[in-house]
């Protein structure tokens, strides 16, 4: 935060937001957010306050979220795309103090939907109310910051709550890493209500680098959206693997095209195989490509694989001789990578156990829950951290992974049912729930499995009063709760 308000004061004028309503400049971002901010505060919005907000992939997306912070209170982002009853479901777990219309134009079914549990407040109304000169920043890093969700084991969404400490973390060494500045341009392109999407904004806030936000059209449209990276010479660009198959199948209508201003393509939420590097190398051939781990627990990435490239320093052999799936690689400064047996206890190279992430910048945990099996204090330590004033904390990722003799550590899938889905992730027993709730469906069970690609996906076997086939009519009831990514992972319904 205290960057992005640096770049505002500093170089205001520089564009910090582009999208196909066109651009805004860091000034009138600040501007637009002090708005916000203030009159958040008229609406007596506190602390530890949460304020939702009701998002398309837009401008008024981060001039609301960054409002929100300035006004020292809480965010969650709802996925206008989501189901009603499954952004209901996300509003009574939060209880939010009101909630912001992001939308240009929102159905009023939905709109009802969301007002029964709270405010509805147009974006317009906010930065178009008095600006309060007197307005003071209330943004506390160590308060709560955010809400996000993920896909429940008990059959509901999980709500994760974390303060602004390990963003802040992140973003400081991520920058530095790889030498962010304001010449560069940053895709967002990650899912409005996961936390990867707070990474694709505050990372180039906070080195005065522009937001480049593509149209739904582009993202329908695989040659389109290459198009569209080429013509805003994007230099970063994060990518879930499923996403990096997608543009990689357009290139094969386009052979000679490359995208030689990105620099920077960080792929993440899955495995990462070798024949996606492959054509990555080709379209994008002078940037670095790096295999990202993380979750929303941890939240953000704590760990990188960077691919070595053809003609550095590194053998050609070591280039070319890849693994299947590139590995999760070496922890992030302040963070350790531990795999684990039954017992807690760190093993050897070659011994396969629980990926395990020891770091002071978790996030809080479970709203509403006070589940301890995945995290848990270090008991070596007591919880007490030697440079920082977090708390020495471990999460058990429920990842199964091993040391490989470099040092690197290898994803080799789940201890549990989890899966991925397009870089999301999915347990198999909130799908389960739903279709169980189906008066057709008398029994059902959802299992994990593959298909002809050799992805992850979901199966459902159902039994059905009456022996009907209730696929299509089973599809249509569940896009009315689920996303639609846990629709399109089931097979064989």
């Amino acid at each position: 935060m205290v960057g992005f308000l640096n770049n505002a004061h500093q170089q205001g004028e520089r564009i910090a937001i582009e999208s196909e309503a066109g651009s805004i400049s860091y000034a009138e971002l600040e501007e637009q957010s002090r708005a916000v901010a203030a009159a958040l505060v008229a609406n007596h919005v506190h602390a530890n306050d949460t304020v939702a907000i009701l998002a398309a992939r837009n401008t008024q997306l981060i001039v609301s979220l960054l409002g929100v912070l300035r006004a020292g209170a809480a965010f969650t982002v709802l996925d206008s795309t989501y189901p009603i009853e499954r952004l209901q479901t996300q509003l009574e777990l939060v209880g939010p103090k009101l909630i912001i219309n992001g939308l240009a134009e929102a159905p009023d079914a939905l709109l009802d939907g969301l007002s029964e549990f709270a405010d509805l407040v147009p974006f317009e109304s906010l930065i178009n109310t008095p600006k309060s000169e007197g307005f003071s920043e209330r943004h506390n890093p160590e308060s709560i910051a955010y809400v996000a969700f993920t896909s429940g084991s008990t059959g509901v969404p999980k709500a994760i709550q974390s303060d602004f400490v390990p963003l802040s973390h992140f973003v400081h060494w991520y920058s530095q890493r790889y030498q962010f500045d304001h010449t560069d341009r940053f895709t967002m392109l990650s899912g409005l209500g996961h936390d990867p999407l707070l990474r694709d904004i505050f990372t180039p806030l906070s080195v005065g680098a522009s937001i480049c936000i593509p149209s739904t059209d582009w993202l329908l449209n695989p040659k389109g959206f290459l198009e569209w990276l080429d013509a805003q010479t994007v230099s970063v660009a994060h990518l879930t693997p499923s996403m990096g198959q997608v543009m990689l199948s357009a290139v094969q209508e386009d052979e000679e095209r490359q995208l030689d201003h990105l620099r920077l393509l960080v792929f993440g939420g899955d495995r990462f195989k070798k024949d996606v590097v492959s054509g990555f190398r080709q379209l994008t051939p002078k940037a670095q490509l790096v295999n990202a781990y993380g979750a929303t627990e941890t939240p953000q990435i704590m760990a990188l694989y960077e691919v070595p490239a053809i003609g550095e320093t590194a053998p050609a052999a070591e280039a070319e001789n890849l693994p299947a799936v590139m590995p999760v690689g070496k922890a992030a400064p302040g963070v350790e990578l531990i795999v684990a047996d039954e017992l807690g206890q760190s093993l050897p190279p070659g011994f396969v156990g629980e990926i395990q992430i020891r770091t002071p910048y978790l996030s809080r945990g479970y709203l509403h829950d006070d589940d301890t099996s995945r995290f848990y204090v270090n008991a070596l330590t007591d919880g007490q951290s030697p440079t920082d004033a977090q708390p020495d904390r471990i999460y058990r990722t429920g990842d199964k992974g091993r040391y490989r003799e470099d040092g690197t550590v290898e994803f080799l899938g789940r201890l549990d049912d989890q899966i991925k889905i397009r870089g999301f992730r999915v347990e198999p027993a909130e799908v389960e729930r739903q279709i169980a709730m189906a008066p057709e469906v008398s029994q059902a069970a959802v299992i994990l499995s593959t298909d002809p690609r050799g992805d992850d996906c979901l199966v459902a076997y159902l039994v059905c009063d009456g022996g009907t086939d209730v696929s299509d009519s089973l599809r249509m009831s569940l896009r009315k709760t689920l996303p639609e990514y846990m629709v399109q992972g089931l097979q064989h319904l």
